[in-house]
C-alpha cells in the first residue's frame, strides 16, 4: 500500500532533465517515442509547415511582377527580312486594398495554424501521460486482483479441510468456492486490461511497450497553486481554444475588409522595355504607365458579400464568448476535481488501513468459530474494493492535474520531465 504524502500547496511542474532507465521505459522516453513516431502528431507538424507558405504566397502579390517575352528569329517570306525582338515588363502594385488585406489575413491564418499545432502537441503530451498511467493503473489493479485470488484460495482450502473433518458445513465450502471463482474471473479480466492498455500505448508510440517504470509510493500529491480565480485568469490568456477563437475573429475581420476592397479602385505602375532587330537595324522602346481600375457597379454583389462577411464575424464573436464561458466553467471544475482527488486518496488509504484490520479480526474470529465465512468474505471483498478505488484515485489525480494544465493552456513537455521524477524502476519498489 502506498504511503500518502501531502507535500505543500504549490502545484507547478518544474523543468527537470529526462531520466532514462536502462531496463524499463519511463514516461520521458515513451513521450520521445510518441513525438518521433506518432503519425497524427507528425501530420500536424507537416500541416503547419505547409501553412507557413501562405504568408510569402500572399506577400508575392504585393511585390513586383517581371516578365520577359521575345522572338529569337523570324523571317518574312515576302520581303525576305529577318527580325528578332524581346521585351521586358515590370508591374508594381501602387494600391490594391484586397491584396493588402489578404496579406494581413494570411498572417492571422498562420497564427491560427501555429495554435493548432500547439494544440496537437498538448494533445500528444496529455494522451501519452494518460496512456502510460492507464497501463500502470491496470497493472496495479491486476496486482490487487492476484492478491485477492491468493487470499480467497487460502479461504477455500481452509474451508475444504475443515469440512472434511466435520468442523464446517458444506455451505462454507460453496461460499468460499464462489468467491474464489469470482476473484479468478476478475484477475483474468484485469490481465486482459493490462494487455489492452499496453496495446493502446504501443499504437500511440509506434513501438512495442513492455516493462514500464512504476509510480513511487511517496510521489507528491500537490494542490493547485493559487486560487481558482487565478487559474481562470490564466486560462483566459492561454487556453488554446480561446486563442483559436480570437484568431478566427481576426481572420473574419480581415475577410470583411477584403470584400470591402471591391468598393475601391486599384492602381498599378508598369514599365516596359522593348528591343527589336530587323535587317541590321535595332530599335529600343521604353514606356512607363499607370493603370487604374475601378468597378463602379457590380449588381449589389459586393454589398451582400460584405454583409455576409460581417455576419460570419458576428457569429464567430459569439462563439468566442461561449468558448470563454465554457473554459471558465471547465477550469473551476478541473480545479475542484484535483482538490477532491487528494481528499479521496486520503479517504481510500484510511479505508485500506481499516479494511486490513477488519479482515485480520474476521479471520481470527472465523478460526475460533465466532463468525461465519460469509462475514470474512465480505470483509475481504470490502478491502479489495478499497484497494481498487485507491489505485484508481491515485492515477486519476495525475490525469486530472494534466487536464487542469491543458485547459489552462500551460501543458508543455517540461511537465513530462517533472512527472518522470515521480517514477522508479520496478526493481526499486
Amino acid at each position: 500500500m502506498r504511503a500518502y504524502g501531502y507535500l505543500g500547496f504549490g502545484f507547478s511542474f518544474a523543468l527537470f532533465a529526462f531520466g532514462m532507465s536502462a531496463f524499463a521505459e519511463n514516461l520521458a522516453s515513451v513521450y520521445q517515442e510518441a513525438a518521433q513516431n506518432n503519425a497524427t502528431y507528425q501530420a500536424a507538424g507537416m500541416t503547419y509547415e505547409a501553412a507557413k507558405e501562405l504568408v510569402p504566397i500572399a506577400r508575392g502579390n504585393l511585390l513586383p511582377n517581371i516578365s520577359l517575352s521575345g522572338t529569337s528569329f523570324s523571317r518574312n517570306l515576302q520581303s525576305d527580312v529577318d527580325t528578332s525582338s524581346f521585351g521586358l515588363t515590370a508591374t508594381q502594385q501602387v494600391f490594391n486594398y484586397a491584396d493588402w488585406k489578404t496579406y494581413t489575413q494570411s498572417q492571422f491564418q498562420l497564427k491560427e495554424d501555429a495554435l493548432i499545432y500547439q494544440q496537437a502537441l498538448q494533445t500528444l503530451i496529455n494522451t501519452t501521460a494518460t496512456d502510460y498511467f492507464n497501463v500502470l493503473e491496470a497493472q496495479e489493479q491486476l496486482k490487487y486482483a492476484m492478491a485477492n485470488v491468493r487470499s480467497n484460495k487460502e479461504n477455500l482450502d481452509q474451508a475444504e479441510q475443515q469440512y472434511k473433518v466435520g468442523l464446517k458445513a458444506i455451505t462454507d465450502v460453496e461460499s468460499a468456492k464462489a468467491t474464489y471463482e469470482s476473484a479468478v474471473a476478475t484477475q483474468i479480466n484485469d490481465a486482459n486490461q493490462v494487455q489492452d492498455a499496453l496495446q493502446t500505448l504501443s499504437a500511440l508510440t509506434g513501438q512495442p511497450e513492455k516493462e514500464l517504470d512504476q509510480l513511487k509510493d511517496d510521489f507528491p500529491k500537490l494542490k493547485p497553486s493559487g486560487a481558482a480565480d487565478a487559474w481562470v485568469k490564466t486560462a483566459m490568456k492561454h487556453n488554446l481554444n480561446i486563442l483559436l477563437a480570437q484568431e478566427q475573429v481576426e481572420i473574419d475581420q480581415a475577410g470583411v475588409d477584403i470584400q470591402k476592397a471591391n468598393f475601391y479602385p486599384s492602381l498599378n505602375a508598369q514599365g516596359t522595355y522593348a528591343y527589336s532587330h530587323s535587317s541590321g537595324t535595332g530599335t529600343e522602346t521604353t514606356t512607363v504607365s499607370a493603370n487604374a481600375n475601378w468597378t463602379i457597379f457590380s449588381g449589389f454583389s459586393t454589398v451582400h458579400s460584405v454583409k455576409q462577411a460581417q455576419l460570419t464575424t458576428s457569429s464567430d464573436q459569439d462563439m468566442l464568448l461561449q468558448t470563454q464561458r465554457n473554459t471558465h466553467s471547465q477550469i473551476m471544475s478541473d480545479y475542484l476535481t484535483v482538490i477532491s482527488d487528494i481528499s479521496q486518496i486520503e479517504a481510500y488509504q484510511q479505508a485500506i488501513i481499516s479494511g486490513e484490520a477488519s479482515v485480520k479480526a474476521a479471520k481470527a474470529q472465523y478460526q475460533v468459530g465466532t463468525t461465519t465465512i460469509y462475514d470474512l468474505l465480505q470483509e475481504q471483498t470490502h478491502l479489495f474494493s478499497s484497494e481498487q478505488q485507491y489505485a484508481s484515485a491515485l492515477y486519476q489525480y495525475i490525469k486530472d492535474c494534466l487536464q487542469l494544465k491543458t485547459d489552462a493552456g500551460l501543458l508543455s513537455p517540461q511537465d513530462i520531465s517533472a512527472i518522470n521524477h515521480w517514477l522508479e524502476t520496478s526493481t526499486n519498489k
